[in-house]
């Protein structure tokens, strides 16, 4: 409870008011794939749990199952909600913790472009790179392997050119620094015309290239006294 008291001459006034306190507070969210939500959480976000938040659509109020909850490991705030199902009917969501409510509109599944999950690899480590098909606003509708050669509906097929190194399902490995793979993707409509083209596909090509691994991995390390008391009381370090 904040008090308040003003005092001019002899008069006086006072005014009190409660203010709750809570652990953490969702303060923002926005939707980064048709079933993944990307959200700000501020305060102890460390015990965050799937059962803390209820999605429900304003429309229907339906509600849509959270899979899973994750913390970024660097910033704190940043919390990614994985869902069961897709969000992809362009209605309005809800998204409720503890008695604290945040709104976004969903995706309505309409493919705008594609991309890549990363346009940069760590050099002689083989990582995970995968195709995207993405709707205006660049939300992810759906993810592909990057050797995907499935040309159906819906689907992003690839055409890699590799000067060294290779490519195997969602792994890519470039053996040295510098080292490229050029990355066609069409996003394919399943639509022909009279001439047997494909109509409305989208196509776009991409570089990955290899980089220093040092430039890519971001560790926190925590530097100081020998003690576990003097330890405890440091801060992480980028």
């Amino acid at each position: 409870t904040i008090t308040a008291k003003i005092t001019v001459g002899k008069d006086s006034a006072t005014t009190t008011k409660d203010v709750e306190v809570k652990k953490a507070i969702l303060t923002a969210v926005k939707q980064s794939k048709a079933n993944q939500l990307a959200a700000t959480v501020v305060g102890d976000t460390k015990d965050l749990k799937a059962t803390d938040f209820t999605i429900t659509n304003t429309a229907t109020n339906a509600t849509v199952p959270v899979k899973a909850v994750s913390v970024n490991k660097t910033d704190k705030t940043k919390v990614t909600i994985d869902t069961f199902v897709d969000m992809k009917d362009a209605k309005e969501y809800n998204v409720v913790f503890d008695g604290t409510t945040q709104k976004f509109t969903a995706t309505d599944g309409t493919v705008a472009n594609v991309g890549l999950t990363r346009l940069q690899v760590p050099a002689a480590e083989k990582t995970e790179v995968k195709a995207q098909s993405l709707d205006a606003n660049g939300v992810v509708i759906g993810e592909f392997p990057i050797t995907n050669a499935n040309s159906a509906k819906g689907q992003v097929s690839t055409e890699l050119t590799i000067s060294k190194g290779y490519a195997e399902d969602t792994g890519v490995y470039l053996p040295a620094v510098g080292d490229t793979m050029n990355v066609k993707l069409t996003y394919h409509t399943g639509t022909f015309g009279t001439d047997g083209n494909e109509t409305g596909k989208i196509e776009q090509t991409f570089t990955i290239t290899a980089v220093d691994q040092a430039t890519v991995n971001n560790y926190a390390v925590r530097l100081g006294g020998k003690t576990a008391d003097k330890f405890d009381k440091l801060k992480d370090d980028n």
